[in-house]
Order: C-alpha cells, then sequence, then structure tokens
C-alpha cells in the first residue's frame, strides 16, 4: 500500500523589516523542490508574514498568524493535511540530491521506523 506524502515547510518572517531578503531564499527552495517533485504528492507552504504571492503550481499556502510561535503554526495546519505521511522541513533546509525526501518516506511506509527526522546539527534538546 503506498502512503500520500506531503512536505509541510514554515515560511516565517522573524523580523518586521527585511522581508526584500527573504525571497532569495523562498525562490532557491521552490527551485530544489521542482527537481524532487515526484518524491512527494503535496508541499504545503505555510506563510507567516512572507506574502508568497507566486506559489508553484505543485504547492499549497497556508496563511498562519505571524504572532503564532514556530511550533503552534505547524500544529494548526496539521489539521488540515490531509496525507498520510508529513515531513516537516525547515524553509533554509537545502536537498541538493535526488532521494533524500524519498527515503525518509520509505522508513515510515516500509515499517522500519513511527517516526523519521531530517535534521542538522545547530539545535539543542
Amino acid at each position: 500500500m503506498s502512503l500520500s506524502r506531503c512536505l509541510l515547510v514554515n515560511f516565517r518572517q522573524y523580523t518586521p523589516f527585511g522581508a526584500e531578503y527573504y525571497a532569495p531564499i523562498y525562490d532557491y527552495f521552490i527551485k530544489q523542490m521542482t527537481k524532487y517533485q515526484d518524491e512527494f504528492d503535496n508541499l504545503y507552504l505555510l506563510d507567516s508574514g512572507w506574502n508568497i504571492k507566486d506559489p508553484s503550481e505543485f504547492a499549497t499556502v497556508i496563511q498562519t498568524d505571524i504572532s503564532d510561535r514556530y511550533y503552534d503554526a505547524y500544529k494548526k495546519a496539521l489539521t488540515d493535511i490531509k496525507e498520510d505521511v508529513v515531513l516537516l522541513l525547515d524553509n533554509d533546509f537545502l536537498i541538493y540530491r535526488p532521494g533524500v525526501i524519498d527515503q525518509a518516506f520509505l522508513k515510515i511506509e516500509e515499517g522500519k521506523a513511527d517516526v523519521v527526522s531530517i535534521f542538522d546539527s545547530c539545535g539543542t534538546w
């Protein structure tokens, strides 16, 4: 049985200024996801102050309250997601090799894990 897959990405503007500097991050992210769109069914973009005007044809923009904390925006959006498996990505996460997204989903689809995450080492517990 094939499970439906989606990516959920929070595009959050952290400052009340500098919106013009966010555009290259968004443009590059969409360019990369275009390359790998065969590895997921849907791409949901949480717009927390970015004012995304022209989403890709394979993306859905969900407006979120800019006053919500990062993870609260995810929690609220998850109630509208209908796919079986959701991969949360940061908006500045760069995927530069085919199969990375697919492998994360396959771990769950094959029953090898209940939760799979792609993460970096800049955060703390």
